[in-house]
């Protein structure tokens, strides 16, 4: 009888997963995503007051996605031992606002933080953060479209979780620069990331800056996802800054052990009307899943 039942119900699942995929007769939700421009909003200015910025020739901008913010202190201790706690720029992804405010304070930075979701399997705010050294000017959350979704196919409900960029006008040595922080879902069609990647710059191209730097966890698997990500900016007169570094995750799963590691280059910056002069990579284990990626800009 238990296996019976266990058979059902797992014909059942199977039914009512493949009814909602497939059929995509779910209800779709936006119920855990924060579909407000300016809302939540966290932001703080933890620089120390006794300490003044001298203007510099060379800034320092790193992208991490810490995954599920679970290791922060590993984190901070990595930046730290790496020479990296005098970061000019830091874009961070999957973070929530406690462990940004923890990486501000240790840091000493001034901070912005939108959450895009409230992550049905992290239970707990779920978004991209902009740290800095410099002053924070302007702010804002830029909605992206392609959502990726959690499933309840018991309840017949598809939950669309949200995608978005963090962004700020942040004046540091001497120019006004427009950072981006975003993290593109993991798996999207090649069309769909494409305009996942135009939405991004046709939004921060009304909002308008003469200097750029756009960076964060792209989840660009393979060469036809690269050119989908690459492409738009090159066109709008980017450059790739860390085109050269490989591949961006500390490990690769088991099951894909077999694949080019090439293929797992999934985190970039991509700066505009700034000269690149150096970007590299700080291999690490056990702090996240992704590897930060940097780059060093002349002013």
């Amino acid at each position: 009888y238990a296996v019976i039942m266990t058979m059902k119900n797992s014909i059942f699942f199977s039914m009512t997963f493949a009814i909602c995929l497939f059929a995509n007769s779910c209800k779709s939700s936006y119920d855990y995503s924060y579909e407000k421009a300016d809302y939540p909003k966290f932001e703080a200015d933890l620089r120390d007051t006794n300490r003044s910025i001298e203007k510099d020739s060379i800034l320092h901008v790193l992208s991490f996605n810490i995954e599920f913010s679970n290791e922060i202190k590993a984190a901070i201790d990595l930046l730290k031992n790496k020479g990296w706690e005098n970061v000019d720029i830091l874009l961070l992804q999957e973070m929530e606002e406690e462990s940004v405010h923890k990486i501000a304070k240790s840091l000493k930075l001034n901070y912005i933080y939108y959450p895009a979701t409230n992550h049905p399997v992290a239970k707990k705010n779920m978004g991209s953060a902009i740290l800095t050294r410099g002053e924070i000017l302007r702010t804002e959350k830029i909605m992206l479209p392609h959502p990726t979704f959690y499933p309840k196919p018991f309840k017949f409900k598809k939950y669309l979780l949200r995608k978005t960029a963090t962004v700020a006008h942040i004046h540091i040595h001497g120019k006004t620069i427009l950072a981006a922080s975003t993290h593109a879902p993991a798996i999207m069609s090649t069309d769909k990331r494409r305009e996942f990647t135009q939405s991004l710059l046709d939004q921060l191209e009304s909002i308008g800056s003469d200097y750029v730097i756009v960076g964060g966890d792209f989840n660009s698997f393979g060469a036809a996802d690269m050119d989908a990500t690459i492409l738009p900016f090159t066109a709008k007169g980017y450059a790739w800054a860390t085109k050269n570094i490989g591949t961006t995750i500390s490990e690769v799963k088991s099951v894909l052990k077999k694949l080019p590691k090439s293929l797992f280059q999934l985190d970039h910056l991509f700066v505009k009307n700034l000269s690149v002069i150096g970007s590299g990579k700080i291999i690490q284990k056990g702090v996240s899943d992704h590897l930060p990626v940097w780059v060093e800009i002349a002013l």
